[in-house]
């Protein structure tokens, strides 16, 4: 390729570029070859031919006198036959060699003995043509027979002639080439080509590989732009991507394959770390998005009563014989200041004061004999409280 484009520049005078991928290139060849051979499109015509670069020439000796005759110049169609006619004594040796304009230090090509009876100035007609490789042969012999030869046209015409021909037969021999130590090189330089298009086909996959992954990992980064455009994660992955696409096409046109190959798997590592991010962000929104709902259905629904703070006490029920007596100390938590006289507030059913036969200090420990221990606090908080709640008739 380096070669191809240097040949492009020196002859058209343009440096080519190679930024188009060689995918999109042969597809793109191809569409507009199968659009040329449309009716249905009308395209610029254009054709490719192979043109002869060094001219090449006939040798021969007529009557004592060496004759040449040009066979093909330089720019003619490689790919036309090209026929010569002469005239010559039978047998005769026809030397092929470089035209003198030609640089070159040896310009001999192929020496052909046409083998044939003694015959004195015969009119022949040669034919030649250039093989894939380039190099010039000669595929027949002709000899004209009188009759034709009356009518034979030159070599300003078509180059053929009317009238019966016989073919001659004709043996080649190669002459000239390089010397082996030369041939050695050549073959090595060869060998090195080669191997450096080895290395251009396999930096160029990578890098092909490498720009689809691109295109591959962007499209599905551009894909959840509508959840995670604002997010910085995503925007940071968004613009590595775009700074290499830059300079793929850029610096990177030339890079070798390594450069490729480690690009590509930072990719594969910073995509996996984004799904990872991604995966666990999504997750966190759904259950953000799950409590919001939840919230604005519990707003919706009634407001439920507040429940009062503080505990409240069960009343107890007074089941002593007799009436029912306050005692000195029970009476004072409940009641501060006392009256002398009945006491208020306990419903007539104060008892008479006496001493307890079977207690000490009876006017003192009544109260205690008979308040009940302190309970709990109640552990249905909330429940409406009872009307009778701190009446002294309960021992509250």
């Amino acid at each position: 390729m380096p070669a191809i484009k240097q040949i492009i520049q020196e002859v058209f005078g343009i440096v080519p570029t190679s930024s188009l991928n060689a995918d999109e290139a042969v597809s793109k060849g191809c569409g507009l070859q199968a659009a040329s051979h449309s009716d249905k499109f009308r395209t610029k015509r254009f054709e490719v031919q192979e043109v002869v670069s060094r001219g090449v020439e006939a040798v021969y000796v007529h009557e004592g006198n060496q004759e040449k005759v040009l066979v093909c110049d330089e720019g003619d169609n490689a790919t036309a036959s090209k026929s010569l006619s002469i005239r010559a004594d039978l047998p005769v040796s026809v030397a092929l060699q470089y035209a003198e304009n030609v640089a070159v230090d040896n310009r001999f090509i192929a020496l052909y003995q046409i083998e044939s009876e003694n015959r004195r100035n015969a009119d022949l007609e040669l034919g030649f043509k250039l093989d894939k490789n380039g190099m010039i042969k000669m595929e027949k012999v002709q000899l004209l027979t009188k009759e034709a030869s009356k009518r034979r046209r030159t070599s300003e015409g078509d180059g053929s002639a009317e009238g019966p021909m016989v073919e001659l037969r004709f043996s080649e021999t190669s002459l000239g080439g390089f010397p082996e130590e030369v041939v050695a090189k050549l073959k090595e330089a060869e060998e090195r080509m080669q191997h450096q298009d080895t290395k251009e086909i396999a930096r160029q996959e990578a890098k092909n590989m490498l720009e689809e992954q691109l295109y591959k990992y962007r499209s599905s980064i551009v894909a959840e732009a509508d959840q995670l455009e604002k997010e910085q994660a995503y925007q940071q992955i968004k613009e590595y991507f775009d700074q290499t696409e830059n300079w793929l096409y850029e610096e990177g046109e030339d890079a070798p394959q390594q450069t490729y190959e480690g690009i590509l798997k930072s990719f594969h590592d910073k995509m996996g770390v984004f799904q990872m991010w991604k995966s666990k962000y999504l997750q966190m929104k759904a259950k953000e998005e799950e409590k919001r709902q939840f919230l604005e259905v519990q707003a919706q629904q009634p407001q439920q009563r507040t429940r009062s703070p503080t505990s409240r006490q069960i009343p107890v029920v007074y089941e002593g014989e007799g009436p029912y007596v306050r005692s000195q100390q029970q009476h004072e938590q409940c009641a501060p200041t006392r009256q002398h006289g009945p006491p208020t507030g306990d419903h007539g059913y104060s008892r008479p004061g006496h001493t307890e036969p079977f207690m000490e200090h009876a006017d003192n420990n009544r109260g205690q004999r008979l308040r009940r221990p302190q309970l709990p606090e109640d552990p249905f908080n909330g429940f409406r409280r009872s009307s009778f709640f701190n009446d002294p008739l309960f021992g509250w």
